[in-house]
């Protein structure tokens, strides 16, 4: 196996990129299961997988597809009289991002 190896300032760094701030007597830890998955990682790239095809699920399922028909929403009007406000065409909710 061609894995490299973390070092203490790679998880540094990594902590640093996602804001995160390790405690020291945990950070050998983090070491040892960081390489421990990348070299779970490797063995998966010497898996043979030349004639084996590309799935995105195991499960077999497929979309069924139809045909996109336009229609005519008739309900629009009625929407807008239940809902607590609204400006012409458009229903007004409340925020839900705040803005910085």
């Amino acid at each position: 196996m061609t894995t490299n190896k973390l070092q203490k300032n790679d998880i540094f760094k990594i902590f640093k990129l996602s804001r995160m701030h390790p405690e020291e007597e945990k950070v050998n830890k983090l070491i040892e299961e960081f390489n421990s998955i990348l070299e779970l990682a490797e063995k998966l790239n010497e898996v043979d997988t030349k004639n084996i095809d590309a799935t995105s699920h195991v499960h077999g399922a497929t979309n069924i597809f139809r045909e996109d028909k336009r229609s005519d929403f008739t309900a629009k009007e009625k929407i807008l009289s239940i809902m607590p406000e609204n400006s012409g065409t458009y229903i007004k909710v409340p925020i839900v991002i705040e803005q910085e």
